[in-house]
């Protein structure tokens, strides 16, 4: 189950909040949570938004990321809900084109080698372009590796 609430409070620290429209650091006119600004949105460069819009636009935004993600993953349905998160949030970040360019990662994923989708990660330059939040997501991504690899050593253990 995916914690919206949860995602939404680390996209707020990975992208932050604005209710003006602003240019980002790759020169892309913002808004609300990372939302980029496209003519499709009738959002003038000038325009001041209220907290309402702000939420749905997130709400469009996260679903469409979670979307992204369901086409890339095969394994969607059966993943864990912190290596959800992490994909979601790169979902987020990265759009469906650039996140599918992650082909050993999402190997790596399909096959639940989540400390070797991690290792991907921060390989990738991605990694190198994005800093804090990379390293973060990556940390995740391998902490949950750590918990499987574990687990299936528990249950050897146990079955002995």
């Amino acid at each position: 189950m995916i914690d919206f609430d949860e995602l939404k409070k680390q996209l707020i620290i990975d992208e932050g909040c604005s209710y003006k429209v602003y240019e980002d650091s790759m020169g892309y006119s913002t808004i609300g949570i990372g939302h980029i600004v496209v003519p499709s949105d009738g959002i003038p460069l000038d325009a001041v938004v209220t907290p309402v819009f702000v939420e749905a636009l997130y709400n469009e935004d996260i679903v469409q990321a979670e979307d992204d993600c369901e086409a890339i993953f095969n394994n969607w349905d059966y993943l864990p809900k912190r290596v959800k998160h992490v994909l979601i949030n790169m979902a987020f970040n990265l759009g469906r084109t650039r996140l599918s360019k992650f082909k050993r990662m999402i190997a790596a994923v399909h096959t639940c080698n989540f400390r070797r989708a991690a290792m991907e990660m921060l390989l990738s330059k991605w990694y190198r372009q994005t800093g804090k939040r990379a390293a973060r997501l990556a940390t995740e991504m391998f902490a949950e590796g750590e918990a499987t690899v574990h687990g299936i050593f528990e249950n050897k253990l146990h079955s002995v």
